[in-house]
């Protein structure tokens, strides 16, 4: 008798418990779906100093073409985030087509000065390009980056301190067979998602945001 009184009372309360914790299981998920995922911190924060942006392809300096794109990119990016005054992107341009000769022999810091920026976000374009995959009808956007923060005035790497070369980062395209999208528009992608993980480098946001979002 005093078993089965005790099982009477037993069963009611695990089935009370059960249902807070059903109850706050509930709770936290509805929380989560209102709050979302949590926000990423930068990596770094940029000092609010004059910023030129700088992407370089010295291993392939004749096809400019993909560097160009990726630097309008990136500068179009911060622009819309105002994280830094920013030097404009064409006073590099200007200065490339002005001093060709010249421009291919100065220093990030020469370069840095002779626009009047106080630091310079640089990205190596290591390998970028739309290709076929395989040699066949399917195409598919890569490109590969190293990008580092430096100081125009002394030439110091601001970051990532500890990494000489910089930050290694890479984006890729889905395949895509060749007349379903063109291959600008591939190269497009490729580059807006890449620029778009190099500024998220430098400021919050959160990981449930679009990729396209600026």
């Amino acid at each position: 008798m005093i078993y089965l009184s005790l099982k009477r009372c037993v069963l009611p309360t695990l089935v009370v418990l059960a249902g807070l914790v059903a109850g706050c299981q509930a709770f936290g998920a509805l929380m989560y779906k209102a709050a979302g995922d949590p926000d990423i911190p930068a990596q770094y924060e940029l000092p609010n100093v004059s910023t030129v942006v700088l992407v370089e392809n010295y291993r392939n300096a004749g096809n400019s073409d993909d560097a160009e794109l990726l630097g309008r990119i990136i500068n179009g990016r911060l622009s819309d985030k105002k994280l830094v005054p920013l030097v404009g992107y064409e006073k590099i341009l200007e200065l490339k087509s002005q001093k060709p000769k010249e421009f291919r022999k100065m220093t990030i810091v020469e370069i840095a000065q002779a626009v009047g920026a106080q630091q310079v976000l640089y990205v190596h374009l290591q390998s970028g390009g739309v290709a076929s995959m395989g040699g066949g009808n399917v195409y598919q956007g890569k490109a590969s980056v190293l990008v580092k923060v430096i100081d125009a005035k002394t030439g110091d790497t601001l970051w990532p301190r500890q990494l000489d070369d910089g930050r290694a980062m890479g984006a890729e395209t889905n395949p895509a067979v060749n007349g379903t999208k063109p291959q600008d528009e591939i190269r497009s992608r490729l580059y807006d998602d890449l620029g778009m993980q190099i500024v998220r480098l430098f400021h919050k946001w959160k990981p449930d945001s679009s990729d396209t979002e600026r």
